[in-house]
């Protein structure tokens, strides 16, 4: 988390469990957690929330919008897709945006849905 300069505020067990959820697909639910080496993560669940491996595949808005509006995130996606990476955002963007079926319906869910990462 130092190499990525993670600001002070989530150099904490919280931030490290936030990352781990994030970085570990696997994990995806209460019971992927208790049944693997990240039971740790059960203390600060309820607080995190961040199923990054299913918030993209389930059509909940209410859970996209819980995901983008998480202050690591914001600060994550700022750091990765607009600071240092922003031609990868343009390409995912585009390749939505190409979708034969409801390219465009889903283009614009994804632009809504990262209005909230501003910060």
């Amino acid at each position: 988390m130092n190499n990525i300069k993670m600001p002070e505020e989530f150099m904490d067990l919280k931030g490290l469990h936030s990352m781990m959820l994030m970085l570990y697909s696997r994990i995806s639910n209460l019971n992927d957690i208790r049944n693997s080496e990240f039971e740790e993560l059960l203390v600060h669940l309820d607080e995190i929330k961040l199923y990054s491996s299913t918030i993209f595949k389930e059509n909940n808005i209410t859970k996209r919008q819980q995901f983008f509006q998480t202050p690591i995130i914001k600060w994550l996606w700022h750091l990765l897709f607009i600071k240092n990476h922003p031609e990868a955002l343009l390409m995912h963007l585009r390749r939505v945006r190409s979708y034969p079926y409801e390219g465009e319906e889903r283009f614009r869910t994804i632009m809504l849905d990262m209005r909230y990462c501003e910060v």
